[in-house]
C-alpha cells in the first residue's frame, strides 16, 4: 500500500506502521534506513551540534562512553535504570574515572506505533554507527536479533569472563542461551547468543522486574574488556 501524497499525517503514519509489521525485522530496519536516513543523520547531527554547544558553554565536556546498553525489553522504572546504570559505573569504573557507563532505553509497544517507531528509527540510527555495545533483550527479541545478525556470539567474550573471574564464570554458564545463527551462506548453526541475567545477584538486589531478561553482545561492538566486566559484575 503506497501512502498517498497528500494524507494526513496520521493517516501516513497508520499506513506506514501496517507495511513495517508485516515485514521481517532485517527488512524494517532496510525499510527505515532508507525512507528516513535524511531525517536520522538531520537529528544526529542537531544532537551532536546541541551537545557542542553546551560542552563549550560550561566547559565542562561530557564524560566519555565507556559501554553503550541498549535495553529494547519494554518499560522499565526509570529508577531501576538509573540504579542499575549507578551499579555498573562503581563496580566497573569507579568514581573518579572520566569514562561513564550509560543504558539507553528503546521501547518497542504493539499497540502505540508512534513510539515503536521512534525507538526503531533510534535503533536503526545507532547500529549504522555502531555505538551500541550490548543489548538486553527478551527470548523473542533474543532469537530475532540471532537470526537478522544483530547480534554476535559470545564464546569468546566467555572465555574471558572464565580467565577473569571463574567464580562469576560458574554462575555464568548455568545461564547460557543458544540460538540460531548463519556462519555462512545458507549455514544456520546453534551458537551461544546470550546470558539469562534474570537471576543475577545484580538485578535481584535491585528489585528489578520478574520476567526473562537477557544479555546480548552487538555484532558491531569490539568493546570487548568493558562487556567482559559488565557480565561479570552481573554474576560476582
Amino acid at each position: 500500500m503506497e501512502t498517498p501524497p497528500g494524507a494526513p499525517l496520521k493517516e501516513k503514519l497508520r499506513i506506514e506502521m501496517a507495511k513495517l509489521r508485516e515485514m521481517k525485522f532485517r527488512h524494517k530496519v532496510e525499510y527505515i534506513w532508507d525512507y528516513y536516513k535524511l531525517h536520522i543523520v538531520i537529528t544526529v547531527v542537531i544532537l551532536l551540534i546541541i551537545g557542542g554547544l553546551i560542552s563549550t558553554r560550561f566547559q565542562s565536556p561530557a564524560p566519555r562512553t565507556a559501554l553503550l546498553i541498549s535495553w529494547n525489553m519494554g518499560a522499565v522504572l526509570d529508577e531501576h535504570l538509573e540504579g542499575l546504570t549507578n551499579v555498573l559505573n562503581e563496580r566497573i569504573l569507579g568514581e573518579t574515572s572520566d569514562e561513564r557507563i550509560e543504558i539507553v532505553s528503546l521501547l518497542f509497544i504493539e499497540n502505540d506505533p508512534t513510539i515503536s517507531m521512534a525507538s526503531t528509527g533510534r535503533l536503526v540510527a545507532m547500529l549504522t554507527t555502531g555505538v551500541i555495545d550490548v543489548f538486553i533483550l527478551d527470548s523473542r527479541q533474543l532469537l530475532e536479533y540471532s537470526i537478522n545478525d544483530f547480534i554476535q556470539p559470545m564464546e569468546n567474550i566467555l572465555a574471558e569472563v572464565k580467565a577473569k573471574s571463574p567464580e562469576a564464570y560458574g554462575r555464568i554458564e548455568e545461564n547460557i542461551v543458544f540460538a540460531p545463527f548463519e556462519s555462512g551462506e545458507n549455514n544456520m548453526t546453534e551458537r551461544i547468543m546470550g546470558i539469562n541475567i534474570s537471576g543475577s545477584s545484580l538485578l535481584s538486589e535491585l528489585w528489578f522486574v520478574e520476567q526473562e531478561i537477557f544479555f546480548s553482545t552487538s555484532a558491531t561492538s569490539e568493546n570487548i574488556e568493558n562487556i567482559v566486566q559488565a557480565l561479570i559484575a552481573f554474576f560476582e
